[in-house]
């Protein structure tokens, strides 16, 4: 008896919880599909076999209408299943975003942004038509002038020790060592007065005028020496003056003090003359070539002199040395006369030729 009575008890009480149960879930369908209802699920529960729970417990103590975070939901194995596979789907999407972001950082760090990466190069400009300009006739004739000029002078300077020391029998002057430094340094210190009081007040003449009037000028005073040399031999052996006499000490300072007076004129004036012949840009290269021929002539000019001399010594003719020196002033002097006097003047960088246009460079500035 007891047992049927138990038994109808059950099923009652099972009739009523299904009842309940299926309000709860229709109620939480509604609210899913309008939205207003976040259904916070308990890991353990979801976990639960679903076979032998296929209802949804509520709380008996709330109402019908429960708060939607006191709710606990059940659900069957479909939709179970559903859940899960969106949770893993939005696990893997994490975990695709946070490889990508590694993946980016990596890929920050190895290669470097645009900001720091290297600029490309630019394209070349046209070459440079140096070679063109130091090719110029003007060009050519001002550098061979300074070469000339200095294959002149140290002709002369190395003569005048060797013919100052030469036997007065045979035209020279048969002068000590220290009677040469002697001339030789008093020359120096007038040269040095001149440079410092008389040179600068030069500047405001023309610079070919200057080169041509010097440089006709140190013609005769080159040929003084020996004219001086030969003269004292003969009043010396005709017993008028004295060897080594006081007016020759003078005449010999004079002489050797235009001389270098002379030379600092003309080298100052050449000079210029070099670097008036191109445009600013090529300075450089045209010094360095008027450099070349000097350092050149420099160089040929002791071992031409030494030579000429042993022929000196050899047949007698000490005018050997100052008349090939006074030939080579000579030369010079008819190249600067073919110069333009536009050489006074300091050349402009003027033509295609010699600057590229301002508007080509902008144009590949704007290509980089």
């Amino acid at each position: 008896m007891l047992c049927v009575i138990n038994s109808i008890v059950a099923s009652a009480m099972c009739s009523i919880f299904l009842k309940e149960t299926n309000a709860a879930v229709l109620q939480a369908q509604q609210q899913k599909a309008g939205g207003a209802v976040s259904r916070p699920l308990d890991e353990s529960v979801r976990g639960m076999d679903s076979s032998r729970h296929p209802m949804i417990h509520s709380n008996p103590d709330v109402s019908s209408n429960p708060a939607p975070a006191k709710t606990y939901v059940i659900l069957g194995e479909g939709e179970e299943e559903e859940e899960e596979e969106e949770e893993d789907k939005l696990d893997r999407e994490r975990e695709g975003e946070s490889e990508d972001a590694g993946l980016g950082s990596s890929l920050d760090e190895e290669q470097p942004t645009s900001s720091t990466a290297p600029l490309p190069s630019p394209p070349s400009l046209p070459p440079s038509n140096a070679d063109s300009v130091l090719r110029e006739r003007v060009v050519l004739q001002a550098t061979g002038a300074y070469g000339l000029l200095a294959f002149s002078y140290i002709i002369i300077d190395e003569t005048l020790p060797l013919f100052m020391k030469f036997d007065i029998a045979h035209g020279g002057l048969s002068f000590t060592s220290s009677e040469i430094g002697f001339v030789l340094s008093c020359s120096g210190a007038v040269m040095l007065c001149f440079n410092m009081l008389i040179l600068p007040t030069l500047g405001r003449y023309s610079k070919l005028t200057l080169y041509k009037t010097t440089n006709l000028v140190a013609i005769p005073f080159t040929m003084a020496w020996p004219l001086a040399g030969l003269l004292n031999s003969r009043l010396v052996e005709s017993h008028r003056l004295e060897a080594k006499s006081p007016v020759m000490y003078i005449a010999l300072l004079v002489i050797s003090s235009v001389k270098n007076s002379l030379a600092v004129v003309t080298f100052t004036a050449v000079i210029i003359l070099v670097n008036h012949s191109v445009p600013s840009r090529y300075l450089g290269k045209v010094n360095g070539m008027g450099q070349s021929f000097a350092a050149l002539a420099r160089a040929a000019g002791p071992a031409l002199g030494g030579a000429l001399w042993s022929i000196t010594i050899r047949y007698d003719m000490v005018f050997l040395n100052f008349i090939f020196a006074s030939c080579m002033l000579a030369l010079g002097q008819v190249i600067v006369s073919q110069l333009p006097a536009s050489l006074d003047r300091k050349r402009e960088d003027q033509g295609e030729d010699h600057q590229p246009k301002e508007i080509e460079l902008a144009s590949v500035s704007d290509t980089m």
